[in-house]
């Protein structure tokens, strides 16, 4: 079974999560949303 969360919002160009051509910053996005994968990880869902 894969588990998945919707984000409280969405990612953009002006926090610098995704690049002009709309490719995602992969190691910003960890960090931004770092509690909400973990609890991907543990089981609990936010």
């Amino acid at each position: 079974m894969k588990k998945f969360a919707i984000l409280p919002r969405d990612l953009s160009i002006e926090d610098g999560e995704l690049t002009p051509s709309m490719k995602i910053k992969r190691r910003i996005v960890e960090k931004s949303f770092a509690a909400e994968i973990e609890a991907l990880y543990t089981g609990t869902v936010l």
